[in-house]
């Protein structure tokens, strides 16, 4: 529960593993998975030659049976997914005499497919495909063997795939080996990073960009890393048309890898320097991010845990909530004895009736565990509560300061310490605790806190609260001021609650036997209200304003005595 940022979260729950694919006896296995912002997951993955896909429309917790999506007497691997709506597309390579790239679309979720056709030329050594959508558009793209070296080639279709444009080339025949190509877009900007490559294992990453749905591409696609760590594979997570993340597998030393993070929040116009995200002493790789409401959620295939053998490789997860610079304790969701390869994630958002706000995962890799290749999944939910201190007042009632402050939502608040500073001209300012007041809990209510500070001298005041969660996290609130005047001074305060909903109060004070008027406007400066229209003795005033018939928005509220005019604003929230 924080007060300076929009939203705080929990840890992750897990649910237990699942077998995804059921297929006994078979190899299942490069599987690819692909969510949109409804609750809408799909799997595809290699069967045996054949690809086969499931669907789930409500974030993961049952899915439909497998479906054959191709199959031949040719070996189909290397699929793909994505969707667009109730639309859904699935690319793979088939090995005929050599290499093509086959495609296959369905309009009703992956319910029926058209016909499978071939988007490559036939049997031209075009392999590991992925698919990006702008808008309407899907843009291939893939890897071909071109005269001993890689290139990567890509096609356009405005039409579901009925019809394609002509090949491209996207890195630009570089006289080197392009591999393991991503590509992925936001509106009309499509982006693709690949590994560059003179001679194996030594590599770079490179980058280039379309700002017209993937028609034109950079000329001169630049490399973004040029240093002595040669990768083994990357994955780019793109957000927006400005902020792209990177998460490449460095090759250290032979079968000892580490993860680096890069991010770019202009486009790949320039880019962070790498940062080594897993820095432990096992293999670490095949790594895949996601990216909620600017949290990074990492997970890859690890065997750091069973040093000194690093006989198996497991399935971790791990999150920050910094952009990368510090991380959460990893958990590892396999946990097996036989080797756990390639994990993926589903995630999307979702918000209960009660209005409580949840990020779901649907982490999905291969293994080893039950005898054959299988899909195996794991469920995992966090809350996500809005937070954010929906107001914090203060009042002068005579001597003493009345402080008012409400929540909107609260996740693991112990409570608040209240700290007051007498302002001076001394810059080192000094915060003494003058109280606590215990916090809900975890609550999606509405919560009004208050605190009295009595028989203050003269002189000018200032508060903050400082929020603990029952972990020992704290933050600060920001600063309210008073000033506690000399006896009998003429003073309008802030009312409060404030906002209200749709009674507030509020209170003045005058020096003298006046005449006074307090009365309320709205933002057009019509009079609302007359709350005090008469003589008063010297002396401090409570009043109560109740806005019952009256619409949200802002309101003044003016105390007039004599040649005296005080005006204040409140906030009427319905």
């Amino acid at each position: 529960f924080f007060f300076l940022t929009p939203l705080i979260y929990s840890q992750v729950i897990w649910d237990p593993l699942y077998n995804l694919s059921n297929t006994p006896s078979a190899t299942s296995d490069y599987h690819a998975v692909h969510s949109d912002e409804n609750g809408n997951y799909y799997v595809v993955w290699g069967d045996n030659g054949d690809i086969k896909f499931k669907h789930s429309s409500d974030y993961g917790l049952t899915w439909s049976p497998n479906i054959i999506v191709f199959t031949s007497n040719n070996i189909c691997g290397w699929p793909v997914v994505k969707s667009n709506q109730n639309h859904v597309y699935v690319v793979c390579h088939q090995l005929a005499g050599d290499y093509e790239i086959l495609f296959r679309y369905s309009s009703d979720y992956g319910q029926t497919w058209n016909t499978p056709q071939i988007i490559s030329g036939m049997d031209d050594g075009s392999i590991t495909p992925q698919l990006a959508i702008s808008g309407s558009d899907i843009i291939a793209a893939w890897e071909r063997r071109v005269n001993n070296f890689y290139d990567i080639i890509y096609r356009r279709s405005t039409d579901h795939g009925v019809t394609w444009s002509p090949e491209g080339n996207i890195s630009g025949s570089l006289g080197s080996h392009s591999r393991w190509l991503q590509i992925e877009a936001a509106g009309s900007t499509v982006f693709c990073t690949w590994l560059e490559s003179v001679t194996y294992p030594e590599s770079d990453i490179y980058f280039s960009k379309s700002t017209d749905g993937g028609e034109t591409w950079w000329l001169t696609p630049p490399p973004i890393t040029n240093d002595p760590r040669p990768q083994n594979r990357i994955y780019m997570k793109v957000v927006s048309e400005n902020d792209i993340y990177i998460v490449s597998d460095d090759i250290i030393t032979f079968n000892f890898d580490e993860l680096y993070l890069m991010y770019s929040s202009n486009g790949g116009n320039s880019w962070s320097t790498p940062s080594n995200i897993t820095n432990n002493a096992g293999h670490s790789n095949t790594p895949c991010l996601e990216v909620i409401e600017n949290n990074l959620y990492l997970t890859w295939a690890d065997n750091s845990h069973t040093a000194p053998a690093y006989d198996n490789m497991d399935i971790f997860f791990k999150w920050s909530s910094d952009n990368g610079v510090t991380w959460q304790d990893s958990i590892n969701l396999s946990d097996n004895p036989e080797t756990s390869s390639r994990p993926r994630i589903c995630s999307a958002l979702f918000i209960t009736l009660q209005g409580v706000i949840w990020a779901d995962f649907t982490v999905v890799w291969y293994d080893y565990s039950t005898g054959d290749a299988e899909i195996l999944a794991r469920n995992g939910t966090q809350i996500i509560v809005p937070v954010e201190l929906t107001s914090f007042t203060s009042e002068v009632r005579g001597n003493d300061v009345l402080l008012n402050w409400t929540t909107a939502s609260e996740l693991n608040n112990k409570g608040f310490e209240i700290e007051k500073s007498q302002k001076s001209k001394d810059k080192n300012q000094k915060w003494e605790k003058i109280g606590f007041v215990e916090g809900k809990g975890t609550t999606t209510e509405e919560q009004i806190y208050s605190f009295t500070d009595n028989n203050l001298a003269q002189g000018i005041y200032q508060y903050r609260l400082n929020q603990f969660d029952f972990d020992g996290t704290f933050e600060y609130s920001d600063i309210v001021e008073v000033n506690i005047n000399s006896p009998g001074e003429f003073y309008l305060s802030q009312n409060y609650p404030n906002p209200f909903n749709p009674v507030t109060n509020i209170l003045f004070a005058i020096n003298s036997s006046l005449f006074v008027s307090l009365k309320v406007y709205d933002v057009l400066g019509n009079e609302v209200a007359s709350l005090v229209n008469e003589e008063k003795d010297a002396g401090e005033y409570k009043v109560q304003f109740n806005a019952e018939g009256l619409g949200s928005g802002i309101y003044f509220y003016s105390l007039k005595t004599g040649n005296n005019i005080l005006t204040n604003k409140m906030l009427l929230l319905k």
